[in-house]
């Protein structure tokens, strides 16, 4: 038997190179339905691909079918396309917290996120039998992402 553990919720949203919104095919979006306007890095990976869903503070919940130059399944190139300015990307932000700390990238639509943010969660035997050095280590992620994650430092 196994258990789980949430170490830590993330938080996801839309974001790009800053020269991607003073661009003269660029501009800051304001609302969701803005993103058609836009050329998008699309992930594969995600559940609604191509659609990105969004939610606000209120709870309203859009579904953007989103196209772009790009489409991949590997999160990484679609940093670094971000980072480089071929479009806008909708990620977390464990993904992109060190380029939205230095700039390279910035937040889009802030007043929305992912409608599925998700956690990091540790996963492990359950209680009976566990390894004293697994629960050291469930313990020491738990104070490394509390209160604030090493993303967001």
């Amino acid at each position: 038997m196994r258990g789980w553990w949430r170490a830590r919720s993330r938080h996801g949203g839309g974001c790009c190179a800053p020269r991607r919104l003073t661009s003269p095919a660029g501009g800051t979006p304001t609302e969701p339905e803005a993103l058609l306007e836009h050329s998008c890095l699309g992930f594969s990976g995600f559940q609604t691909f191509p659609a990105w869903e969004m939610t606000d503070s209120t709870g309203r919940r859009v579904s953007i079918e989103v196209s772009g130059p790009l489409v991949t399944d590997d999160a990484e190139v679609l940093v670094e396309a971000a980072v480089q300015g071929v479009g806008l990307m909708m990620s977390t932000d464990w993904l992109v917290g060190r380029e939205l700390a230095d700039g390279r990238l910035v937040p889009v639509l802030e007043d929305w996120t992912l409608a599925d943010e998700g956690a990091v969660y540790v996963v492990m035997p359950s209680a009976k039998g566990q390894a004293a050095k697994t629960r050291a280590f469930a313990d020491w992620i738990g104070k490394r992402f509390a209160p604030v994650p090493p993303w967001r430092r």
